[in-house]
């Protein structure tokens, strides 16, 4: 690259905006605005005459840009774009993975985004919803983090985030099996509660509130009964779904040493 100074006249030209997930070229950029360079290495070449490995290296020692800023920047310009939740979860974990500082940061700055798809519809943000809606929402969060860093060989504790709680195997079998399908659960739920009655609303709201935000009165028992074909099962079902679809384990309740496989009790 040969960059001559113009002898004569003005030139107005057009800065193209890159963005931070560009990699090398966001730092050629960076630099290329506060001085000419004459070839790759010269990019490389601060002003004091280090010649740095890479040209973020060279960036962040020239002070262009903020060397723990950098995953920040990315996550910030994710979301804007209006990645999905999912999506900015496995970016995330796989910033953790190329050495990204400070985790447990992000996570405390970011997780609104993180957890938006596990946050209960009636609640527009986290700081919306009752400490335990919070609780949940979060923990479904960890835990779908958790799994990402375990495919590239980490896990929550080991890079400083809430470790995830152990549950048992009952539990995590349900978990497990129910997984890949949580949007899907998600989705079908979404649809069902806008073919609700007024009735079948608060018989969904009662239940909820006992399970994601339960007062010292609160009752956990529930009887659902009704003349046949008035939707009792349909309700049950969307309730079950939600919960599912927000890595909540359930259970069937069956006589002692009995056990119902996940699939069956879908």
């Amino acid at each position: 690259m040969l960059i001559r100074r113009r002898q004569r006249g003005t030139v107005v030209a057009r800065i193209n905006i890159v963005r931070p997930s560009a990699g090398d070229a966001f730092y050629i950029k960076a630099i290329l605005l506060h001085r000419p360079v004459r070839s790759w290495l010269d990019l490389r070449t601060t002003p004091d005459g280090q010649i740095h490995a890479t040209f973020r290296d060279a960036a962040i020692h020239e002070g262009l840009i903020e060397h723990d800023d950098e995953a920040n920047a990315v996550l910030v310009e994710a979301i804007n774009l209006h990645i999905s939740p999912a999506d900015l979860r496995f970016l995330f974990a796989l910033l953790i993975k190329e050495g990204a500082p400070q985790p447990l940061h992000l996570w405390n700055n970011h997780k609104d985004a993180f957890c938006r798809d596990f946050l209960p519809l009636a609640f527009n943000t986290l700081t919306d919803a009752p400490q335990e809606t919070r609780l949940l929402a979060e923990r479904a969060t960890l835990t779908a983090i958790d799994s990402v860093l375990l495919s590239f060989g980490l896990s929550n504790a080991m890079v400083g985030l809430p470790a995830v709680p152990a549950h048992s195997p009952l539990a995590q079998d349900d978990r497990d099996f129910f997984a890949p399908q949580q949007h899907r659960l998600r989705t079908q739920a979404a649809q069902a509660r806008g073919l609700f009655t007024e009735q079948q609303r608060g018989v969904r709201t009662a239940v909820l509130q006992a399970i994601l935000d339960p007062g010292p009165q609160t009752s956990k028992l529930h009887l659902i009964q009704g003349r046949a074909g008035r939707g009792k099962t349909f309700v049950v079902k969307t309730i079950v779904d939600e919960l599912r679809g927000t890595a909540i384990s359930l259970q069937s309740v069956l006589p002692p040493g009995w056990h119902l496989p996940p699939s069956h009790a879908a």
